[in-house]
């Protein structure tokens, strides 16, 4: 089945983490993988996070993010636009479950991409995983 990469998923797999060993062997055993223009973006502010934090330096944070490009480049992630729809979406699905999921605004945006293109959600966010279920969307919760 085709796989949808959240970005805490993304991150592990990039970084030096304690999670980082299962997020490539999950990863490695996926057929397709798609990301999104969002996923990109958050991406990067992860990694601006590490860097100032020094949990990363510069030049490695610019390393990482330089070797996503090339993935996506490569072909190893398909990327995924983001569309009128998808914020649409994610409104609906905001209004009908925050109550329940207490869903951040991008983890809707996520989960309403992943739908539209009917794929499984993967992450390593508990809670995102659980919403996702809410919207009848398959997720793999890849636990470290």
């Amino acid at each position: 089945m085709k796989t949808y990469i959240d970005t805490s998923l993304l991150v592990t797999y990039y970084c030096p983490e304690s999670g980082s060993k299962a997020a490539e062997s999950y990863l490695l055993n996926q057929k397709s993988l798609s990301i999104s223009l969002l996923t990109k973006v958050e991406f990067s502010s992860a990694l601006r996070k590490k860097a100032l934090s020094k949990e990363l330096g510069s030049e490695d944070a610019g390393m990482i993010l330089d070797a996503l490009g090339k993935d996506i480049s490569e072909g190893y992630f398909k990327l995924l636009p983001v569309v009128l729809k998808d914020y649409r979406e994610a409104r609906q699905i905001l209004s009908d479950y925050n109550n329940k999921a207490g869903l951040h605004t991008l983890d809707a945006i996520h989960l309403a991409i992943a739908k539209r293109e009917n794929l499984i959600l993967a992450t390593a966010d508990k809670q995102l995983a659980k919403a996702a279920e809410l919207v009848d969307l398959q997720a793999d919760y890849i636990k470290f």
